[in-house]
């Protein structure tokens, strides 16, 4: 077994924003990309699964959520969207089964080095009368993001994760 170490300082904010630099700092030494590189959830971000998909290399950085979305204390809480029952068609529903299918607009976000675009669902009119409105939404109309690219890359991330393969990798 080969194991290759490459270190690196950075003076930036949180660890997403410093894994493209580190691989251009890598491939500049190795004279390539690895095919897999494991890291911590940190930086399963949008834009490093982009880097690596645009550059051949597998996403298999966990991303923030994968750990603790399957903690009993997390499950827990209905009211958190990431915990909503999806549809075949990928729209969350909600505790009191409503489904937000409503598209109300798309956010586009250029300001990394992807383009990302999140759409934005609500379910205004069936969340009046809802006897759990107070808990869900604070009586307000309730909005749903999905960024159905990132969405993907979860999914992605999850099989590769769980298969033999992936929990290789991850020791």
């Amino acid at each position: 077994m080969i194991i290759i170490v490459n270190a690196d300082l950075f003076q930036r904010l949180g660890d997403p924003l410093t894994y493209i630099l580190f691989m251009e700092g890598y491939k500049k030494y190795a004279g390539e990309l690895p095919v897999y590189t494991m890291a911590d959830s940190a930086y399963g971000s949008y834009d490093n699964y982009m880097y690596c998909i645009s550059n051949g290399m597998n996403i298999v950085m966990k991303y923030n959520m994968y750990a603790k979305k399957n903690t009993p204390e997390f499950k827990k809480k209905k009211y958190n969207t990431h915990n909503r029952e999806e549809t075949e068609e990928g729209y969350r529903i909600c505790p009191g089964e409503q489904i937000f299918n409503e598209h109300l607009y798309d956010r586009y976000d250029e300001s990394g080095e992807y383009l990302r675009i999140t759409q934005h669902y609500g379910n205004k009119d069936q969340c009046k009368g809802c006897e759990q409105a107070k808990e869900c939404c604070n009586n307000k109309h309730r909005i749903v993001t999905r960024n159905a690219v990132l969405h993907e890359f979860y999914a992605e991330v999850e099989e590769i994760l769980s298969s033999e393969f992936g929990k290789e990798l991850k020791k």
